[in-house]
Parts: structure tokens; sequence; C-alpha cells
């Protein structure tokens, strides 16, 4: 596995895919005050540009301490930041745990299985992970069709294992091996 981080710039058809900046923080904090966009995810909407600048100021902490690297997904026609990905490691068994999120507005467009089909290939190979791990609350279906449609496969549900806003909710956790998923490639 790939130790010594660094974060690749990539591209797809529609996208430019690359490590989030502090110019970002504008379109960032369009993205995460939107409640739709926040509803299953681990924090509330953001309500203050504040709010933003310290979670970018921990993404770019985690990402010099090698825990993780967040990457702003740009719409090349507009060249602003539509949403983020990230890549969360774990060094003992050489994997990653892929979270992201979009713009409400680019929902149902192909654009985010665009960006994570780019980014599973930036974590097996740039990277050298050697599993990808995903997770969504049962109730996000959405995200739970990108994760299938990347191949991922469920290996549990937690019952009732996440609280947010007094409400109770169950994980699904996913797994995607590096071998299954160059298989499935073919």
């Amino acid at each position: 596995m790939n130790k010594g981080l660094g974060a690749p710039h990539f591209f797809t058809n529609r996208l430019y895919i690359r490590p989030i900046e502090w110019k970002d923080i504008d379109d960032f904090f369009n993205v995460c005050s939107q409640r739709e966009v926040t509803q299953y995810l681990t924090f509330n909407p953001h309500e203050y540009l504040s709010d933003t600048h310290r979670v970018i100021e921990n993404m770019m902490r985690a990402y010099s301490m090698g825990q993780s690297v967040n990457f702003a997904i740009v719409l090349k026609s507009t060249n602003h930041l539509i949403g983020s990905a990230s890549l969360t490691f774990n060094y003992v068994n050489r994997s990653a745990e892929v979270g992201y999120l979009l713009d409400a507005k680019y929902w149902n467009q192909g654009y985010m299985s665009e960006a994570i089909q780019a980014l599973i290939e930036v974590a097996f190979n740039y990277y050298r992970v050697e599993f990808l791990y995903a997770k969504h609350i049962v109730e996000n279906i959405a995200s739970q069709k990108i994760i299938e449609k990347m191949h991922f496969k469920k290996i549990r549900v937690q019952e009732q294992s996440y609280i947010k806003n007094q409400h109770i909710y169950s994980i699904v956790e996913y797994i995607l091996p590096k071998d299954v998923y160059f298989m499935n490639k073919k």
C-alpha cells in the first residue's frame, strides 16, 4: 500500500477530480449547507462559512497525517466544485473507506457514479489498497445504488447503530476486494 499518500489529479469525461483546496470553500459550503445533501451524512447542514472552514481544516490535517485524502469533484464545464469524495485509510489491513457527497442539483445525472468509478481506480492503482469499504444508512437508496453499481458486496447490516438528530438508523456495510473489482472489469 502506498503510504507516501500524495494526491493525484484525475479526469473523467465530465469531471476534474483533485485534492480539495481552500479556494473551494464557497462551493463546498453551498453543497454542505443543503439539508437534502446532509440528511444521511454524519453532520448537519452547515449554517456558517466557519463550519465549512473547520471541515476543510480537518480534512487537510487528516491528509497531512496520512489518514485520509479528500477530493473535490469539479464539473469541467464550469470549473466549480459540485461534490467531494474521500478515501480514509486503514494501513493494518491495506484498505480504505470510500465517502462522498454531491450537490443535490446534480443528483441522478451519473456524476457520482462517474467520480466513484475513477476514485476506485485511483485507490487500487495509485494507493495500492487491497480492499475498499463503503457504508450508508439503510434509507439512503441513492447511495446504495451507487455502491452496488460499483460491484461492492454487502457484508452486514448494523442494526440501530447510528443516531442523528434523535433518530436511530441502521448502517449497511460493503466491501470491494481489488481482485473482484478487476475480475468484474473484464
